[in-house]
């Protein structure tokens, strides 16, 4: 890459935007289905494929007009980079839905009906023990003696 900007160049940069392009295909379809998936929305997956074409662009434009000596050129590449970064890893780490067994959504989940006893329970073996006559006489004053 020793060559100077121009046309040299410019195969290198249309290559280098070929092969972005080439790796774009696949990682879009990847991310179509991650969306697909976890219920992202639409807009997240354009916006990725979007910057991602915005990415190629500067990336192919930097790599034709960078000169080495000075450090000039087309700058834009990095921020734009994170920016993809950054929607690729939203993309993988949202968590997906629960789906149904062939595929589809999931059914809500519900309680089973209570189920009912398989045996009666058996009644009470004790009979109830009768109250003391003075424990049921209303009391008068306060304390034990009713004073």
């Amino acid at each position: 890459m020793d060559a100077a900007p121009g046309p040299e160049r410019v195969a290198w940069a249309l290559s280098c935007f070929a092969v972005r392009l080439v790796f774009l295909i696949p990682e879009g379809i990847v991310a179509a289905r991650r969306v697909k998936d976890s219920e992202l929305g639409w807009n997240m997956l354009w916006a990725y494929i979007g910057f991602s074409l915005i990415y190629a662009i500067v990336e192919a434009l930097e790599l034709a007009t960078y000169v080495l000596e000075t450090g000039t050129g087309v700058q834009g590449a990095k921020p734009v980079g994170f920016i993809v970064m950054g929607l690729w890893g939203t993309i993988w780490m949202a968590k997906p839905r629960e789906r149904g067994p062939w595929g589809g959504r999931a059914p809500a989940k519900r309680r089973a009906p209570p189920r009912e006893p398989a045996y009666e329970p058996a009644a009470p073996s004790y009979e109830p023990v009768a109250r003391h006559p003075v424990a049921e006489a209303p009391r008068r004053g306060f304390g034990r003696r009713g004073a």
